[in-house]
């Protein structure tokens, strides 16, 4: 499952990879064209593509196996629904129902809701790896001419958005295959905290503080790896693992909309006052989140088992 949601969300750095590489291109080519600057095409031309490939999902998107996309008839056939319908029964998935108010305010009465969502949102925002270039921007040779050119600014971010799409298909994959969620979430968290202690304490050398920035790409992996537990969990429950999926979402959105300006203000870079250790502690919680929901399972998992034994013993008493 987690595969599956990784091969859907590695659009993210895919398109991350794109744009940094067509930002470049544009910079480098396109400058002073119709008296206007790189980074000026370079919103002209993503708003362009952003519009065509939205207007695409309308007709490429497959939908639900109980609610097919009538626009997807060209390619979506009969019997690929049936499969669908199918493999839904044959999991015990249970099919989208609509959500009115009392559904919805029922959600929230599963800590699933809560404890995930927080963990989805804190997990996620312990990257800083978008101010990557604002250091690399600040290098400069001997002679006080720029390191690196514009073009190469957005060129070499594109190393740690692959590692990126690679860590999460390896994360995503492994964890499939074993079963397990907990080791991943702490092997991600492991090398994210490694990654953030380098940027903190900011060694001499060059090579070593860049290989912490491209380190921190691999934090962004747990997101699909704590969406698929959640919903492991959640099967029954399809109401809540939207909400679920929702919060988590927004969480995440007003969390980047307030700590990167706190920790990474641009007037400070490449200087931050506080910058990685505010993550760092975030990276911490993160980690506890990930060890509390795994014994909070396991608990549950323990009292429904004496639950069913309980209801056992009185059925058979009877």
């Amino acid at each position: 499952m987690a595969l599956r949601m990784s091969l859907y969300n590695i659009a993210q750095p895919v398109g991350a990879m794109l744009s940094g590489a067509m930002q470049g291109a544009l910079s480098t080519n396109l400058e002073g064209a119709l008296g206007r600057t790189g980074w000026r095409w370079a919103f002209i031309i993503n708003g362009v593509c952003t519009i065509f490939i939205a207007l695409l999902a309308f007709v490429l998107l497959p939908g639900f196996p109980d609610r097919p996309n009538p626009l997807a008839k060209f390619y979506l056939r009969p019997r690929d629904i049936v499969v669908a319908e199918e493999r839904t029964r044959r999991i015990g998935r249970d099919p989208q129902v609509g959500i009115n108010v009392k559904t919805f305010l029922r959600c929230f009465k599963f800590w699933h809701v809560w404890l995930f969502s927080i963990a989805w949102s804190i997990g996620t925002n312990t990257t800083p790896s978008n101010y990557f270039n604002l250091w690399l921007k600040s290098l400069k040779n001997a002679d006080g001419s720029l390191k690196y050119s514009v073009g190469m600014l957005n060129y070499l971010p594109i190393a740690g958005q692959a590692l990126q799409l690679v860590a999460e298909l390896l994360f995503s994959g492994f964890s499939d295959y074993l079963g397990t969620r907990l080791p991943f979430l702490l092997l991600h968290s492991v090398i994210n905290i490694t990654s953030l202690i380098i940027l903190i304490i900011r060694p001499e050398s060059q090579s070593a503080y860049m290989a912490g920035w491209y380190m921190n790409y691999v934090g962004a992996v747990s997101t699909m790896l704590l969406c698929a537990w959640a919903s492991a969990y959640l099967e029954k429950e399809p109401q809540v693992r939207t909400v679920l999926f929702a919060t988590g979402t927004l969480f995440s959105y007003l969390f980047s909309a307030f700590l990167p300006i706190a920790a990474y203000p641009a007037a400070q870079a490449p200087h931050w006052h506080i910058g990685a250790k505010l993550y760092l502690g975030l990276s911490v919680f993160a980690s506890v989140l990930f060890v509390s929901i795994f014994f909070i399972l396991k608990w549950q998992a323990k009292r429904d088992k004496r639950k069913e034994r309980t209801e056992h013993d009185d059925s058979s008493d009877l």
